[in-house]
This record gives C-alpha cells, structure tokens and sequence, in this order.
C-alpha cells in the first residue's frame, strides 16, 4: 500500500477533480461562536509556497493554512454544528495515474475563540487506475440533527470498459453518519462494530485524525495528515 501510495503522488500533473475552481480570493461569512456576529473569513491563495491563507476578521481573529497543490482557492460551505457555524473547505487529497480525491478541511473556532482546523474528511475519491473496474467514495456533508455534521456516504465499484477481465462483482453501498463536535479537539465519529471493512477504515482514520488534532492545528504544513490513512480509503475500498 505504501509504495502503490508513494508511486500514486510521484505525478506532476493533477487531474480536474483536485483542481480549485478558483485562483483569486474567496469572501465566506459564517457564525463561528454561538450567539456572536457572523465573521467574515478570506481564502486566498499563495501560489509559490502552494497553500491557501484564510484569515477570519471580526468576532474571530486568526489564520488557517492549508496545502493547495495546484496553488489555487478551494470551494468553501458553511454547515451548522454544535450551536454555531463551521466551514468546509475543499483541498487536494491523494492525486496521481487513476486516482483523484478532494478532501474537505472543516475550520471551526473552539470555546476559546481560536481559529483551528477540526476534522479532514474525505469528500470525493476515484480509482480509474486499470480498464477493468472502477471505483469511487462519495461523501456529502450537510446540516444533521441535535447538533451534528451529517455524512452521506456511497461507495461504487463498477465494471470498466474491459471488465470481461475483472473477476470481482459490481458493488454499491449508501449510508449515513453523523459527526459530533462538543467545541473542543476534533470531529469525532465512529462506525458500529459489525460495519464493513471500508466503514471502519473510515473512522479508523476519523480517529487519527482527531489524534493529530486534539491541540489546535492552524497550520496544516508538516501535520502529518497524511499519514492518517484519509488519503487511502478509495484504495482501501477496492482491496
């Protein structure tokens, strides 16, 4: 796995999925502490160092600093949780010869008013890799109930234009989550015990996620998010 992974991110070119839809600053308004006025945050990108800069003004005061490969500004979506506003922010996951991934950074200001990164979760992954099958994990995040950040999952593994070869069979899964956050450290979210295999990945990653950032993470250069296993789950759902 390590060495298909290291061999995967060797490529210089990225394909669309990774690409940022936008190059110059972003404006987003979100209520990032419960009964404060909205704050205004800034996404802009540094194409030299390849990272995008958000800066919030008003009742919070900080920056962020995400990895932009393709030193551009990524979509940003403003989802209620825990009585309060965080934002979702889309930025490169692992790119390379037949797989894409967008991840979403989700930026919140804790109990403490300090502007952090909370949780990075998969968004959108593909494996196009050989002609035999394909695959692709979905996860659209959203408004949930009592508080939370609710996942909506689907993973599709389907027959490629050769697939007369692919001894493996068509499948696809859908299912929902919901993510908890109590104002400190990190999203957390766990799968039930008798989950598949790539559900458990799922939030066996969650977990070293929310590990990396039980401190406050602002700055995401030299984190080791990827060493998470965020960036592995398409490969992981296709074993």
């Amino acid at each position: 796995m390590i060495l298909r992974r290291a061999l995967l991110l060797s490529t210089l070119p990225m394909p669309a999925l990774a690409a940022p839809a936008q190059r110059g600053p972003r404006k987003v308004e979100a209520r990032l502490r419960a009964g404060a006025p909205p704050v205004t945050l800034e996404l802009a990108a540094v194409p030299r160092e390849r990272i995008v800069r958000i800066r919030a003004a008003g009742a919070v005061t900080g920056e962020v600093v995400l990895p932009s490969q393709l030193g551009g500004v990524g979509s940003a979506r403003v989802l209620p949780l825990a009585g309060r506003e965080v934002v979702v922010v889309n930025m490169a996951g692992l790119n390379g010869p037949g797989v894409t991934q967008l991840l979403g950074a989700v930026i919140a200001a804790d109990d403490e008013g300090r502007l952090r990164i909370i949780g990075i979760e998969n968004l959108d992954a593909r494996e196009t890799s050989t002609c035999e099958s394909t695959g692709r994990l979905l996860a659209r995040p959203e408004a949930g109930e009592g508080g939370t950040l609710r996942l909506a999952w689907e993973f599709r593994r389907e027959r490629g234009a050769c697939g007369e070869r692919w001894a493996g069979r068509p499948v696809r899964e859908a299912w929902a989550e919901a993510l908890t956050w109590d104002g400190r450290g990190a999203l957390r979210g766990e799968a039930p015990a008798d989950a598949p295999p790539l559900r458990r990945a799922i939030a066996a990653a969650r977990a070293k996620v929310a590990a990396m950032l039980a401190a406050p993470v602002a700055d995401l250069r030299g984190a080791p998010w990827e060493d998470t296993g965020v960036t592995d789950l398409i490969l992981l759902g296709l074993g």
